[in-house]
């Protein structure tokens, strides 16, 4: 019985060393299967029956900043729940208005990058502030948009931002990535993408 317990053990052992050995080899590949783990969670939780009562709250708030930021730059506006209005154009705030997608797929592309926890965590916060602001500016220019050339409206909704933001999603993960591991590389027990690499790369040389 003891010695059939301490096989199963070694035998759990060896494929946790198998494994490590795996991730450590294909960190690009462990990376992406994160990634995508990470997305199909968030996916499964937007589609849940209940999924539009959390963001509520939140759609009022980018209304009442979006009324706010017209209102500074001398257009008036009148924000009512989750639409903003004024005598020449009204819009309604949304569900895919809200930039969560975007701000969901960059995070789950830190948090699968291979970086320490600690260059994660700024990555995340200042990523999601970024963000924040940026679809702030898209909710008012398209409202500007949708006063001035309203028949471009739909273009510039659907067709730009959305490149856009893709584009800019890619350009600052890239830049943090860059951070990152020029910054875990230059620590002395630096780890991430440098040090595997360097490991995969000594592992194929002795092998």
């Amino acid at each position: 019985m003891g010695r059939s317990r301490g096989v199963r053990h070694q035998e759990r052992g060896s494929l946790t060393r198998r494994l490590s050995r795996w991730a450590n080899r294909r960190p690009v590949l462990r990376a992406v299967i994160i990634f995508a783990v990470l997305m199909g969670l968030f996916y499964a939780f937007v589609h849940l029956p209940s999924r539009g009562a959390p963001f509520r709250p939140y759609l009022g708030i980018l209304a009442q900043a979006t009324g706010g930021v017209l209102t500074l730059f001398g257009h008036e506006a009148t924000v009512v729940d989750t639409s903003v209005s004024s005598t020449a154009f009204s819009m309604t705030i949304v569900r895919g208005c809200d930039a969560i997608e975007p701000m969901a797929a960059l995070i789950a592309a830190v948090v699968a990058s291979p970086a320490t926890i600690w260059m994660k965590i700024p990555g995340i916060l200042v990523g999601t502030l970024v963000f924040l602001v940026i679809n702030l500016i898209r909710l008012v220019s398209l409202f500007l948009v949708g006063i001035y050339f309203p028949n471009a409206f739909e273009v510039v909704h659907l067709d730009i931002w959305q490149v856009a933001f893709i584009a800019l999603i890619i350009c600052f993960w890239a830049i943090w990535f860059r951070w990152a591991t020029r910054a875990t590389a230059a620590r002395p027990d630096g780890t991430g993408f440098e040090k595997m690499r360097d490991e995969s790369e000594r592992r194929k040389e002795e092998g």
